[in-house]
């Protein structure tokens, strides 16, 4: 009798502490803590100076947008194609580009 006492004390000390990680993985996966790496940063990011990004010829800048760490330049030419400027937000340089044309 005094053993089952004691396995069953045992099993809810590990029933209690298994829903506890349970909870914390899932409040770091929901961002509740931070981001660890971040929060002890405290450094400037670094600056680039001035970058020229040549549009398509015949085009112009109709959006910007922030998609997944990057800055997409969406630009418009004269004949309805669309091009994405892929940009690295931190250093300016190019990643590459996507030309959408009408089908003929």
């Amino acid at each position: 009798m005094q053993a089952l006492r004691i396995l069953v004390v045992v099993m809810g000390i590990m029933i209690v502490l298994g829903m506890t990680v349970i909870a914390v993985t899932l409040a770091k996966r929901a961002g509740f803590f931070g981001d660890a790496d971040s929060a002890g940063s405290s450094a400037t990011p670094a600056e680039f100076g001035e970058v020229t990004v040549p549009l398509p010829a015949g085009a112009r800048l109709a959006e910007e947008l922030i998609v997944g760490g990057s800055l997409v330049l969406k630009a418009r030419g004269k004949e309805g194609e669309t091009t994405y400027l892929v940009l690295d937000p931190e250093t300016g340089t190019l990643r590459g580009s996507l030309r959408v044309v009408e089908a003929p």
